[in-house]
């Protein structure tokens, strides 16, 4: 599978060849006594579970954007920052992951873009990539990259 985020940052899109749809196929038949094996959440974390984790793409939630919606949703993760002191206790939650706590510091990663497959209510984009070789999740930028350039990032290669 293959990924490509459009131009304008909008549109995140996964493509598979004809030997992935037949592998999709073949993983239906193997599990026919399920009929809703190919919009099972489960199913599609695993097909995506390869490129996941060798890319900088992340799964995310709504829990961490404040997004109004349960699509299924993907993110790039920025590199882990001190959240500035004086913010309230809610803003951690949005927009952000809790990388860790250290050095009487609260460090997050934050979220820079995101994208969420909107037609999650009536299709899977397991059943995209079946039927048409691709599926496409939409959105966009999230933090304005410009607001983070001065923040304290931590450098994990300074760890000894």
């Amino acid at each position: 599978m293959q990924h490509h985020v459009s131009d304008d940052r909008t549109k995140l899109t996964f493509t598979i060849d004809e030997s992935e749809q037949a592998l999709i196929r073949e993983l239906i038949e193997e599990n026919a006594e399920d009929p809703d094996y190919i919009r099972r959440d489960n199913t599609m974390y695993d097909w995506f579970e390869g490129i996941m984790c060798n890319s900088e793409l992340s799964w995310t939630s709504s829990d961490l954007t404040g997004d109004l919606t349960y699509a299924p949703m993907i993110c790039i993760f920025g590199d882990t920052m001190a959240l500035p002191k004086g913010l309230k206790k809610w803003d951690l939650l949005q927009g952000t992951r809790l990388s860790g706590c250290w050095d009487g510091t609260i460090w997050v990663d934050p979220i820079l873009e995101r994208w969420a497959y909107m037609n999650y209510a009536v299709r899977s984009p397991m059943e995209d990539l079946l039927e048409y070789g691709k599926t496409t999740f939409v959105g966009g930028e999230y933090y304005d990259k410009d607001k983070l350039k001065n923040a304290v990032t931590y450098d994990h290669h300074a760890v000894g």
